[in-house]
């Protein structure tokens, strides 16, 4: 809904049959092989660029379809284009001629429009502006709130919805998990149950700080597996297209004082974005191991 605008085998098989079906087995098993070993989190050359001050409190960054780095911070619907190489602005544009001030808490680019969530659930969806430009948006309700608490988004082309990782309320009878729910782009709506449900037992075992709330999400291009990164419990967790767990990682404190926002360039290229606890927030790019 628009809310606002403006803005038993019986017989012996063949050998020939036997490869056949092996082949096909060994496909479907795919979705269940982890890809996140391929990242050396602990690689202290990991390329590391410090960002204006405008974005100390960074809190979402996405690529568009051209490979450009976009990224925003908490309080005002600004959005900023990035030099991969040193971290400085090379555009930036508004929604709307005032400019909006809200919870903003991530971003994400399906083909040529932007879409940016609040922690309340509320969508905002816009196009690319100039340097300096406003530009208009519209406003949609999802049904989440504040107490739900949205901290991560991402576009899953599979389903062509968008995917909301919350690190609060994850809903009646979910306590014992965090919870991603699905905005419906062709419906536009969101998908009364969530589309995966995340066991604190078990990543809460896994991190050092017996934590786990859930600040940002992106899926891998080549896989179709999800990543979810937590500020709060510092790691990274990888699950398959079925939202079974398939391995996790500790992101170092010396790199990741605060991990907001996470995104692909490509299947080898990850980065991650940090608030800043002094100056400066940071974005971080892993390289994978496998070209």
């Amino acid at each position: 809904m628009t809310i606002f605008k403006y803005f038993s085998p019986k017989y012996l098989l063949l050998p020939s049959t036997c490869i056949i079906i092996f082949l096909i087995s060994f496909l479907f098993c795919q979705d269940d092989n982890s890809i996140l070993h391929l990242f050396n989190f602990n690689n202290k050359y990991a390329h590391q660029i410090a960002l204006n001050k405008e974005l100390r409190e960074i809190s979402g960054l996405a690529f568009s379809k051209e490979g450009k780095l976009f990224c925003h911070n908490d309080e005002k619907g600004i959005i900023y284009q990035v030099d991969l190489e040193n971290g400085k602005i090379l555009k930036k544009f508004k929604l709307g001629i005032l400019t909006i001030n809200r919870d903003f808490e991530d971003i994400a680019i399906v083909d040529d429009i932007f879409y940016l969530v609040t922690s309340s659930g509320i969508l905002f969806s816009f196009k690319e502006g100039e340097d300096n430009a406003s530009v208009k948006y519209k406003g949609f309700e999802t049904e989440l709130n504040k107490r739900n608490n949205v901290e991560g988004l991402c576009y899953d082309p599979e389903t062509n919805c968008l995917l909301l990782a919350c690190k609060g309320d994850p809903g009646e009878g979910y306590e014992k998990y965090k919870a991603i729910y699905a905005y419906s782009l062709t419906k536009h709506i969101l998908l009364s149950k969530p589309r995966f449900l995340l066991s604190l037992d078990e990543i809460e075992k896994f991190s050092k700080e017996k934590n786990f709330e859930p600040s940002g999400i992106a899926r891998h291009p080549q896989s179709g597996h999800f990543f979810i990164i937590a500020a709060t419990g510092n790691v990274i967790v990888e699950i398959s297209k079925s939202g079974q767990i398939l391995a996790m990682e500790h992101l170092k404190k010396k790199y990741h004082t605060q991990p907001e926002g996470i995104d692909f360039k490509s299947a080898n290229e990850l980065f991650i974005c940090d608030e800043g606890q002094g100056d400066k927030g940071t974005i971080t790019l892993y390289i994978s191991k496998r070209k």
